[in-house]
């Protein structure tokens, strides 16, 4: 029996490449980040067969305990007796749809399947102002009732004191 040798090439390059692609790979994405969609809440109907799922894109940097959400999407899951299904995507373009200034979801408190709407809370950018300090752009929350069919708002329910405040039925502005 014979043996034959198999020449693996220049070692010097492979640990090269390794010395320089992993710290580079490792540099990036310390800068940039991992992104991943989550669910950052969801909330099930009365009947529990109804799931509204807000969904953001959340950014991990290396060497940091910071994760930054943004908003990806707005999911109306149905479960058809073995599994969730996704009914309805409203995404971050579609949501956005043909305005100016930045608006996304923030929260979400409950759905109504059988109005295909649900109570969301939404921020929404005002346009950029010039003073003396440079440009400033304010942020206004509130809670509205939601199309989920069509993508758009039935009724502003109030706007928010705060970022944080959470819906309470009944509080609603007229």
């Amino acid at each position: 029996m014979s043996f034959r040798r198999i020449r693996l090439g220049n070692s010097k390059i492979v640990i090269w490449q390794f010395v320089v692609w992993v710290p580079l790979t490792l540099f990036l994405v310390s800068l940039r980040g991992c992104e991943s969609r989550e669910a950052r809440s969801e909330i099930t109907d009365i009947t529990g067969t109804n799931r509204l799922v807000l969904m953001n894109l959340a950014t991990r940097y290396l060497f940091s305990t910071t994760v930054e959400y943004d908003f990806d999407s707005l999911v109306w899951r149905v479960n058809n007796g073995a599994a969730w299904t996704d009914h309805r995507v409203i995404t971050k373009t579609a949501f956005q749809g043909a305005r100016l200034t930045s608006r996304w979801v923030n929260d979400i408190d409950s759905i109504d399947s059988s109005s295909g709407t649900a109570i969301i809370k939404v921020g929404e950018e005002s346009p950029r102002v010039t003073t003396a300090t440079g440009l400033v752009t304010t942020v206004q929350y509130s809670w509205r009732i939601w199309d989920l069919n069509e993508n758009v708002e039935v009724r502003l329910l109030r706007v928010c004191e705060n970022p944080f405040e959470k819906y309470t039925e009944g509080s609603a502005s007229k």
